[in-house]
C-alpha cells in the first residue's frame, strides 16, 4: 500500500502505511528499505539513515 501511495505522489501517506506494515511484520525488510528511500527523497537524511541501517541489518546488500 505504501508503494502505491508513493506512485501517485502521496509520499506522506506512503510513509504512514509503511510504518504500519512494520508494526504488523517487523521482519519484512522492504518496508524499511522503502522508508529509507522515501525519507532520502524528502531530504530527511537522519530518518533515512535510521531505516537504512535497519534495512542493512536484514539485507547487507541494501544500498540507497
Amino acid at each position: 500500500m505504501g508503494v502505491c501511495y508513493n506512485n501517485i505522489g502521496k509520499i506522506d501517506s506512503a510513509i504512514i502505511y509503511l510504518k504500519e506494515a512494520i508494526q504488523i511484520d517487523s521482519n519484512y525488510n522492504l518496508s524499511y528499505e522503502n522508508l529509507a528511500i522515501y525519507f532520502k527523497l524528502m531530504g530527511k537524511i537522519d530518518s533515512s539513515g535510521k531505516y537504512a541501517q535497519i534495512a542493512k541489518s536484514h539485507n547487507p546488500m541494501f544500498k540507497i
